[in-house]
């Protein structure tokens, strides 16, 4: 079991990179929303993921900050939504640049709070 946590762990780095990266790029004058949201996307799920299977197997051996978590999953769901609401508004030709960047900033916050908080 402590594989697949890990390989959930992956995941949701890897999700944070695209998020965070994707921020970053866009920042710069470049980049692509569709990225930003997968990465938004990732951190929730395999961040749910991760502490189901913190809290369900013993053998894992984790002891969680409730508290961080849900400051964090507070975070998440709310760069995930000015995300998938910036792409929406730009698909409609409308201005969503400033909602996308405040998601970016949002993720970084939060790999803020979880290096952090202890």
């Amino acid at each position: 079991m402590q594989l697949v946590y890990d390989l959930v762990v992956v995941a949701h780095l890897l999700g944070m990179a695209a998020l965070v990266g994707g921020w970053l790029v866009l920042l710069a004058g470049a980049g692509s929303t569709s990225v930003m949201a997968w990465g938004a996307r990732a951190q929730l799920v395999t961040g749910l993921v991760l502490v189901g299977l913190a809290e369900g197997v013993s053998s894992l051996d984790e002891n969680l900050n409730h508290t961080k978590i849900g400051v964090k999953l507070l975070i998440a769901i709310a760069a995930l939504a000015l995300v998938e609401i910036g792409r929406a508004r730009t698909k409609r030709a409308q201005d969503g640049a400033g909602l996308v960047r405040a998601a970016g900033a949002l993720g970084a916050l939060n790999v803020v709070v979880a290096a952090v908080w202890s």
